[in-house]
């Protein structure tokens, strides 16, 4: 058995790694200063897995390596929400620049 358990963590950590290549051949860093448009990708209260682009809303700073604070629009009666790409309170699950034709 401790002669197999060398061979096993090399295979998993070979297979880890393809998949995250696979995983990430799509994804791209997307850098944003403040200023820009962006619109954000808020699930649905029907469905977690629907999900609606809304905005545009305006980036006020960046708080992290891939999260950012923007400026919505006060509702009244609806709570304001935490924002950014990357999990900003979990409600967001991205965040794109806003088409220069809006």
């Amino acid at each position: 058995m401790a002669t197999l358990w060398p061979l096993v963590r090399k295979h998993m950590q070979e297979a880890q790694e393809a998949q995250a290549r696979v995983y990430n051949r799509g994804a791209q860093l997307r850098e944003f200063q403040q200023g820009d448009k962006v619109l954000v990708l808020v699930p649905t209260s029907e469905c977690k897995f629907l999900a609606r682009w809304k905005g545009p809303y305006e980036i006020i700073e960046k708080v992290g390596e891939v999260n950012y604070r923007e400026r919505r629009p006060v509702v009244p009666g609806r709570p304001s929400l935490p924002v950014g790409a990357g999990g900003g309170g979990g409600c967001v699950a991205a965040i794109r620049r806003q088409p220069a034709k809006w």
